[in-house]
């Protein structure tokens, strides 16, 4: 998530469409893997904390969602 905050900085300075295009296709690329890896990381744990649990719950209903679906496809274009 820092580097995703670092290119959404670095885009703002970019002076062509082009590079902040690119930049910002880079920057959908690393949010849905860090979405990716929390999925994963949360379906191999057996989580105990009730306030992980519920953040657990909404990063699982959040991947499923029409909304990052949608991302998901718009990065692979």
């Amino acid at each position: 998530m820092y580097n995703i905050k670092l290119n959404l900085a670095l885009i703002k300075n970019l002076e062509y469409k082009i590079n902040k295009e690119g930049w910002f296709l880079e920057t959908v690329l690393l949010y849905c893997n860090a979405i990716e890896m929390l999925v994963n990381t949360f379906n191999s744990e057996k989580i105990q904390s009730e306030g992980l649990s519920i953040f657990k719950n909404f990063i699982l209903k959040y991947s499923k969602s029409n909304y990052f679906i949608s991302l998901k496809t718009y990065q692979m274009t």
